[in-house]
């Protein structure tokens, strides 16, 4: 039986009182719930916020909302009056608690179609950017996933697809993606619950540990201000506004369509002024203020994420943000008081000083040493120094680089390392994003591989697996297996006990199963 997150208990619980006795005692009343506890749920219709939310009653009181991707999935099991009997089957002692629906039969997913919440694109249906390969990829697991019969056979399938699936969610920018990702993690839970039906031992530890990255992902989309949501728009951006693949055809497209030129340089200015005014009214005209005004592109985000904005919606704003940035850069000697250009330089030049402050100050490292073991210590020393020597042998960092800098990378202790990254910034940024999830990397407060890659390597992060060759990838899985002490290194054939391979050969045959490797150092 599919399970429901009941979200938002803070903010039902505890009126008048201040956000941290809220939060306490929203805490409190989830941890005291006991597992059979009848529930209510009904339709809220009016809310104004989310026209499909469910309000969730216990003892005739409101406590909560269901979790809003999982809305309108229960709002297909509701009754004519809106309302449904449930009962509490677990929670996590801490600001969510789970239900389920008895009587009600397992409900398949049905694709969900949303009706277009923006006015249509001002540069028309054919010109526009294609979706990223990995917002494709990501799209096309989601649904075949979400689709899935869990059966034992089916399992091992399930396990694989979703291990495909986990790394992509660093491109999810849609509500259709954050439906999806609920509706996965729930099918993680039905498994665990009947792991001996479906006899998962062989694949537990995989599943384990999906569980936790996604656990962790919902998690902070159930937020209610979600800061991840502002970073993933605006980052997505960047990653588009530096792709020459993408941006060159639309600006191509964009100028024959709008300019009768085939490049914004040789436009009409009068013809470029009018186009610039055209699409600041299409930001201007929306019925929602949060998106009338395009240099507020934190707002921006969070709306377009409460209006469950579907991708080609989010394209659209995309692909008109682009444009107005190349109208105002050739439109430069004119003082427009409405455009984005104005503001965006301001805002550009306040990052900058924040990013030099930064930079001279003390941006993240990773926190790999531990030393409160000697024993431990000495093999993470002895494990970077191989990874060191890789690196530079790959031609990943500047031959320059000091050994006291690159181990000061992994003391964690914040600080700039004076590393020169010479590859591109896409190894690096997923290599961080491994190394981040690994359990050896100590954890720290407002630290991403985005982050770094920005603050530390003064790089633009892109996370486009596809743009990673097969090499790169095996370097990434090399690194991360060397910086960990619990994995033995090959000996040498003929060696002594102390003469390890760790030739790429060596470790590419160690890390596809071919070879057996035994100790470590």
């Amino acid at each position: 039986m599919t399970e429901y997150t009941v979200t938002a208990i803070r903010y039902t619980i505890g009126s008048g009182l201040s956000f941290k006795e809220r939060d306490s005692l929203a805490k409190e009343f989830v941890k005291n719930l006991e597992v059979g506890t009848k529930v209510i749920l009904e339709a809220d219709n009016n809310n104004p916020v989310d026209e499909n939310a469910i309000m969730v009653f216990v003892n005739y009181k409101l406590c909560g909302y269901i979790g809003r991707e999982q809305c309108l999935e229960v709002r297909q099991l509701l009754d004519d009056n809106g309302q449904a009997d449930a009962v509490v089957s677990r929670h996590d002692e801490e600001k969510a608690f789970y239900v389920t629906i008895p009587g009600a039969a397992e409900h398949k997913i049905q694709p969900l179609v949303l009706k277009r919440q923006l006015p249509e694109s001002p540069l028309g249906n054919h010109v526009g950017m294609p979706f990223a390969t990995a917002e494709k990829e990501l799209d096309m697991l989601s649904k075949k996933l979400t689709n899935m019969e869990l059966t034992k056979d089916s399992i091992p399938d399930f396990v694989d697809m979703a291990e495909h699936y986990e790394p992509l969610l660093d491109m999810a920018i849609c509500y259709d993606d954050n439906h999806r990702l609920s509706v996965i993690y729930e099918m993680l839970n039905k498994i665990f619950k009947r792991k001996d039906e479906f006899g998962i031992d062989k694949y537990l530890e995989r599943i384990e540990s999906l569980h936790n990255q996604l656990h962790n992902r919902v998690r902070t989309m159930h937020r209610r201000r979600n800061n991840d949501t502002e970073k993933t728009f605006i980052s997505h951006l960047n990653i588009l506004r530096y792709d020459t693949d993408i941006t060159q055809p639309l600006y191509e497209k964009y100028c024959d369509a709008f300019l009768n030129s085939n490049k914004f340089a040789a436009a009409d200015k009068d013809r470029m002024r009018k186009e610039r005014e055209r699409l600041l009214n299409w930001f201007g005209n929306m019925e929602w203020a949060e998106l009338r005004y395009p240099k507020q592109l934190e707002k921006m985000a969070l709306k377009l994420s409460y209006l469950r904005v579907s991708r080609t919606e989010i394209y659209d704003v995309y692909g008109v943000l682009l444009v107005l940035e190349q109208l105002d850069k050739y439109l430069s000697d004119d003082n427009p008081t409405a455009s984005i250009s104005s503001s965006r330089k301001t805002k550009a030049t306040k990052r900058k000083k924040v990013g030099e402050k930064r930079l001279s100050g003390k941006p993240k490292t990773l926190k790999y040493f531990t030393h409160s073991n000697k024993g431990v210590l000495k093999k993470q020393g002895e494990r970077l120094k191989l990874v060191f020597d890789k690196w530079n042998k790959w031609d990943w960092i500047d031959s320059k680089t000091s050994t006291d800098d690159f181990d000061a990378f992994f003391e964690g202790e914040p600080r700039h390392c004076n590393i020169t990254w010479k590859a591109n910034s896409t190894i690096l940024t997923i290599l961080l994003q491994e190394l981040l999830k690994q359990s050896y990397i100590g954890e720290q407060k407002k630290q991403s591989a985005s982050s770094m890659v920005k603050e530390q390597f003064e790089l633009t992060p892109n996370f486009d697996q596809n743009r990673l060759a097969d090499d790169d990838k095996f370097r990434i899985k090399v690194t991360v297996y060397l910086l960990n002490t619990n994995n033995p290194l090959p000996l040498i054939k003929g060696g002594s006990d102390d003469d390890y391979d760790v030739t790429d050969a060596a470790l590419q045959a160690v890390l596809s199963g071919q070879l057996r490797s035994t100790k470590g150092i």
